[in-house]
């Protein structure tokens, strides 16, 4: 209960960076720790690229401390962390750093891997990992969702049969404003995200392939891609976090711009953001004719159909006289 406070977390953060500072102030090892935005040194040190600090995330700001080891002369790190986004971006920065060898301790347990950064790095390549933040962001990750039942498997053989997906991947986080929704690379987001769910299907829109798999009975309401409109305003929840937030991990003070202005609104009763889903209005008012009742005999005037103001089945006999039914229409 302790830990749940925010607050408390801090202050006992705070508590633990002080005391190991002054505690290993006569250590044989450089210990750095951080107090909020201000970083602590257990040595003297210039501590100027690191401090003041407004990194908000642990991820970005592991970052911005290797390259400061890099500069101060040191070929090899090891991170340690449980968190996806660290491998990601350790190997997207791996090229920049200056390091020779970089290792990351992942996971905990039996699951407890050593992931060796550089031959990752050295494998993909520099276009894939210059690529690689935006495909992790736009098929999920700790703060953009991902899409129902398209796990990173599935994706990543998607981008593989779609090289082109490299180069939009690239420049859409270079250049965050060159997207907009009739642009030439959200329509390479789209094919992308329609061989994602299907690798034969033709469609080059998610609109189109959406009525081609539902029509045709190829995939249920549920399993099929995104609107156009839904996941454009996904595509920029994934470039606002890609394009800003880890773009800038070797930056001290980050420049991040309004999340209202890339797929997110602030919900003033939880105080929190939330995704702004899509600018099209809710299927239940925009297409109330496609849902009817379930009755195949007969309905009260006060059953859940009525209440939830359903229309009535072509079988429906309403004994409340029924101002739903289709031929008062």
């Amino acid at each position: 209960m302790f830990l749940k406070d925010s607050q408390n977390k801090d202050e006992l953060f705070q508590f633990i960076s002080l005391e190991l500072q002054r505690l290993t102030v006569n250590s044989q090892y450089h210990l750095l720790t951080t107090k909020a935005d201000i970083v602590l040194s257990n040595k003297p040190t210039d501590l100027s690229d690191l401090s003041l600090c407004q990194q908000e995330e642990a991820d970005t700001r592991m970052m911005l401390h290797l390259r400061h080891a890099a500069d101060q002369g040191h070929t090899k790190a090891y991170l340690r962390t449980v968190d996806s986004d660290v491998v990601v971006l350790a190997t997207h920065f791996f090229h920049v750093l200056g390091l020779s060898e970089l290792w990351i301790g992942f996971g905990s347990g039996k699951t407890y891997k050593d992931i060796p950064i550089h031959h990752i790095s050295e494998m993909l390549g520099l276009q894939r990992c210059q690529a690689l933040p935006f495909f992790h962001a736009f098929t999920g990750c700790d703060v953009v969702s991902s899409m129902m039942g398209i796990g990173k498997k599935t994706a990543w053989n998607a981008w593989v049969n779609f090289p082109e997906a490299t180069t939009t991947f690239t420049a859409i986080t270079q250049d965050p404003a060159s997207l907009t929704l009739d642009s030439l690379l959200m329509r390479r987001l789209e094919r992308l995200t329609v061989l994602m769910y299907s690798k034969n299907c033709a469609a080059q829109s998610v609109n189109e392939a959406r009525k081609l798999m539902f029509t045709r009975g190829l995939k249920s309401l549920d399993s099929i891609p995104p609107t156009q409109n839904a996941l454009f305003q996904h595509v920029k929840r994934a470039l606002h976090t890609a394009g800003f937030v880890w773009k800038q991990s070797l930056s001290r003070i980050p420049e991040i711009p309004n999340p209202s202005d890339w797929g997110w609104e602030w919900n003033a009763r939880t105080n929190q953001w939330v995704p702004y889903w899509t600018d099209l209005p809710d299927v239940s008012k925009a297409c109330s004719m496609l849902l009817r009742c379930g009755c195949v005999v007969a309905c009260k005037g006060n059953c859940n159909c009525h209440r939830a103001g359903l229309h009535c089945s072509p079988l429906c006999k309403c004994e409340g006289g029924c101002t739903n039914n289709d031929s008062e229409m």
